[in-house]
């Protein structure tokens, strides 16, 4: 290997790596220092000889950098042939190392290189000796035979299809004529550069590397054979992105690759997710969905797209197991495996890849999970009440167990908890045990509690979710509840009259040795939660199966209680007792591999009013793997929860049969508001599933008048359907309102004004909105709804001029002026008597924008010098009000 003289040269610690927006506020009790570590490549494929980039970070609960933190992080790596082929390498020190001492200096984060001379898959992590500082999960890389020809492509490595506004890295590799990389080729001089370009037709597409910020054109710089670049386009359309040799010597051939910008809800990639984290206990089933993902979410009309895993197992005697083994067709837009592992090893490497129509970018194509031994934490265990009294504030449990339920006390971690409240009335409260409001809270010696209530009756979503890690395979526990933690809870009116006891099993079917929680209420004949009950009840079980605790603790009408059994059988649960009457349902332990549970995979699906929403069905096992077997009709109920014309809401069919696990259903809906979905199985063996769904208007603008100082404009806000048809829908609720507002340009003091509110709602589908300026300028009118759940188009709606009294149409005086010929930029120049938009785009010879802005001007004389394109002949089109010129321009560099 041959170690290049760059490596002391470049200071990684100064590179830019774009990375995506992190908008969750932070709560206020979060430790304000690292919890874990991340240790992370850059991509998952090397080449034997050649420097990959990795880096280790400190993070916080959430995911944020510890920019302060301070102590030593240990490197280990192993090798799928151990010989010590593999090693760390400092780029700032030129040293092998195998610990870092990091300081607030390094802001929490340290790229190194990690070199294996050997063709192989590596696994490496990171440790530190800062106490209560978890170990990085382990990540794999696999590393290629290196090529010691002469490259002869720039080749372009990434997805086919993506998404507008979002960042996807592309990797660029020098490969001979058997695609194998070389990796004797770094940045060391200029030539070792790739020239990257995005060709769209009107400029909108922009790269970044790691020295650049976005542009049409940047120089890569290439490390050992490797170089990367950041793509986003703002609109859906075809992108060219390619590559080019700068220096002739090397003489490697150019690489185009397209990609093509599709709508948000069209899967682009496919993703694995596990619901239990990134551990196992050893000889416990794994379960791993992988999914198609588009940018809202699950795409479940894929049923084409084909998908495989496979196991590597560079540890241990060859003990894993994956079920299926072969390519596997998915079903609603995903697809289920086994993974199973009989020995206790800290990892296995877990490769994917998918194949056929549409075609799907694997994102995550190798990553480690780890089989732990007994009792060490892998689940985040929840014991939630499904039904509480309005008004009373209810302790719910949390502990950290493995996956065979023990709990294990040395665990300290954070959860987050989340409830969507769809009214946006701030009634509903999650806080710690001193009663302050929160959503994130500490585990300490494997048990943890919080505290919920809400002031007023409603149903809501709630999701109770490990905070350490990092979605959707690299979280350090996994959730114990089904589907990720996330489920409804309800809050009644506080009955007065106890009549019965109610139970709800968090599910009908599980494992012998394992346990079934139910949840247990007393309630009046109204089905209301009586709060001043607090004897407990009794229980009664048929067979071999116990229950714990004894007595089983009722609070404010409310409790939970386990039940187990050691034995395959059908279990009838009684609940009796203090004179109420007596509640019964049966309990199913047996094969794991038997249904127990509905899901929509879409945990918030929505579509627009009058649009057909497409729900997609499946039912899984105790484990969350797809009951491929199961057959039958499932119930649909549909509930309109916002307002009281139920009659808005159209369902069919109201049954829906599964078919080999999944199943379809449609609804629709006349007005925006939100919908509950209950699906429950007519025979009451499998668990009934509870989701919400929302309707949203469209919302589009018109402004309208004579834009004249001191006389007033008018804005009408129309709510239109999916096909475009005005909603004939009058506001109810407080959020059925939109917010107007408008931004000056110009003395931008505040003489722009209102005349009515600014705030609003709906009249047979209609906002107004009246607005004056005293001052000639030009203003900006935007609106935003109150609620963007049913009500979408917020933003941008257009733009006024305000003349001068009496001189509503001021001539426009506007000359423009662009250098014929040009050295170093192209000059432009301009003169307006008036305030306005000006919009200007510069065209290549082929009709592509190469250039273009939308400004706001104040009159006055303007000139432009346009820099940064090659040699050429260009044309300039200015568009001032109803004015347009185009000039002809010939740059010379």
């Amino acid at each position: 290997m041959i170690i290049l003289v760059i490596l002391s040269l470049l200071n990684l610690q100064n590179i830019h790596i774009p990375a995506s927006e992190n908008t969750t506020s932070s709560p206020k009790a979060v430790p304000d220092y690292a919890t874990y570590l991340e240790f992370s490549p850059l991509g998952f494929f090397g080449t034997a000889g050649g420097a990959h980039i990795v880096a280790v970070t400190a993070k916080k609960p959430g995911g944020e950098t510890d920019v302060n933190f301070s102590g030593t992080v240990y490197f280990h790596l192993t090798e799928e042939n151990p010989n010590s082929s593999g090693f760390f390498f400092n780029p700032n020190t030129w040293q092998v190392v195998d610990s870092l001492v990091l300081t607030p200096a390094d802001s929490g984060q340290y790229y190194l290189f990690v070199y294996d001379n050997d063709p192989e898959y590596i696994v490496f992590y990171a440790t530190t000796n800062q106490p209560g500082v978890k170990p990085s999960i382990p990540y794999a890389m696999f590393v290629d035979t290196a090529s010691a020809n002469n490259p002869v492509i720039a080749a372009i490595h990434g997805p086919e299809f993506g998404h507008d506004s979002t960042n996807i890295m592309f990797e660029i590799t020098l490969e001979d004529a058997n695609g194998k990389i070389n990796p004797n080729f770094t940045s060391i001089i200029d030539t070792n550069y790739v020239l990257v370009r995005v060709i769209d037709d009107d400029g909108t597409a922009r790269i970044s590397t790691f020295f650049t910020g976005d542009t049409n054109e940047a120089k890569a710089p290439f490390f050992d054979g490797r170089a990367w670049i950041w793509f986003e386009d703002t609109e859906q359309e075809t992108v060219l992105i390619v590559t080019e040799d700068i220096d002739p010597l090397h003489d490697f051939a150019p690489d185009t690759h397209r990609i093509v910008i599709v709508p948000d809800n069209i899967a682009t990639d496919i993703m694995p997710y596990t619901f239990r984290g990134s551990y196992t206990t050893a000889g416990e089933k794994k379960v791993l969905y992988m999914i198609a993902f588009a940018e809202d979410g699950p795409d479940q009309s894929n049923n084409t797209s084909q998908t495989m895993i496979w196991p590597i197992d560079i540890l241990g005697t060859q003990s894993v197991s994956v079920s299926p083994s072969t390519w596997t067709t998915l079903n609603s837009g995903v697809a289920s495996f086994n993974i199973t592992d009989t020995e206790m090893d800290s990892f296995v490497i877990i490769r994917n890849d998918a194949q056929g129509t549409p075609v799907l970018y694997p994102s995550i194509p190798m990553f480690c999970t780890g089989y732990k031994d007994t009792s060490e934490a892998t689940l985040l265990r929840v014991e939630l009440l499904f039904k509480m009294a309005a008004g009373d504030t209810y302790s719910i449990d949390v502990s950290s167990i493995d996956n065979l339920e023990n709990l294990d006390s040395t665990f300290n971690g954070w959860y987050r908890v989340d409830v969507y409240d769809h009214d946006y009335d701030g009634s509903e409260h999650v806080m710690d045990t001193l009663g302050t409001d929160d959503f994130v809270f500490e585990i300490v010696n494997g048990t943890s509690r919080f505290l919920i209530m809400d002031s007023e009756p409603e149903s809501m979503t709630i999701q109770v979710r490990p905070y350490e890690g990092r979605d959707p395979v690299y979280y350090y526990l996994g959730t114990e509840l089904p589907f990720g933690g996330e489920t409804r809870i309800v809050f009644t009116p506080a009955g007065t009259q106890a009549v019965r006891w109610e139970i709800a099993p968090y599910t009908k079917f599980s494992e012998p040795g394992k346990t079934i929680f139910v949840a247990v209420n007393v309630v009046d004949s109204t089905g209301n939660v009586v709060p001043s009950w607090s004897s407990s009840p009794v229980i009664e079980l048929t067979g071999s199966a116990t229950y714990y605790p004894s007595p089983v603790p009722i609070t404010k009408g409310a409790g939970v209680f386990g039940v187990t059994d050691s034995v395959e059988e059908a279990v009838v649960l009684t609940v009796y007792g203090g004179g109420l009457d007596t509640v019964t349902d049966t309990l199913y332990f047996m094969n794991p591999d038997s249904a127990a549970y509905i899901l929509i995979l879409d945990d918030r699906p929505e579509a627009a009013v009058n649009e057909s929403l497409q729900i997609n069905v499946l039912v899984l096992t105790p484990s969350m793997e797809i009951a491929s077997y199961y057959n039958g009709w499932l119930y649909v109920f549909v509930t309109d929860t916002t307002r009281a014309n139920t009659s808005s809401t159209y369902l069919w069919p109201d049954s829906v049969y599964i078919n080999s696990g999944s199943g379809t259903f449609f609804i629709s809906d006349s007005e925006p508001e939100y919908v509950d979905i209950t699906i429950t199985d007519p025979a009451g063996k499998l668990m009934p599933y509870r989701a919400q769904a929302r309707f949203y208007g469209n919302m589009s603008a018109n402004i309208y008048g004579s834009h004249i100082v001191n006389e007033e404009d008018t804005m009408d806000v129309y709510l239109l359907d999916y096909y475009g048809n005005i909603i004939d829908f009058t506001s109810e609720l407080g959020y059925d309102s939109v917010n107007a507002y408008g931004i000056e340009y110009g003395a931008s003091n505040g003489s722009f004004y209102f005349n009515s509110n600014s705030i609003s709602g709906f009249t047979h589908g209609m906002a107004r909105f009246r607005f004056s300026d005293t001052e000639a300028e030009s203003v900006t009118i935007h609106i935003d709804p109150l609620n963007y759940d049913l009500f979408h188009g917020s933003g941008y709606v257009g733009s006024v001029v305000y003349a001068l009294t009496g001189t509503p149409s001021i001539p426009l005086k506007l000359s423009f002026s662009v250098n014929p010929v040009n050295l170093e930029g192209i000059g432009i120049s301009y003169q307006i008597n008036r305030p306005g938009k000006l919009s200007m785009k510069v065209y290549d010879l082929s009709g592509r924008v190469v250039d273009k802005k939308d400004i706001f001007v104040k009159p006055g004389v303007y000139s432009e010098n346009l820099k940064g394109l090659s040699s050429g002949v260009y044309f300039v089109k200015l568009k001032f009000g109803d004015r347009t010129e185009i000039f002809k321009t010939l740059l010379v560099r």
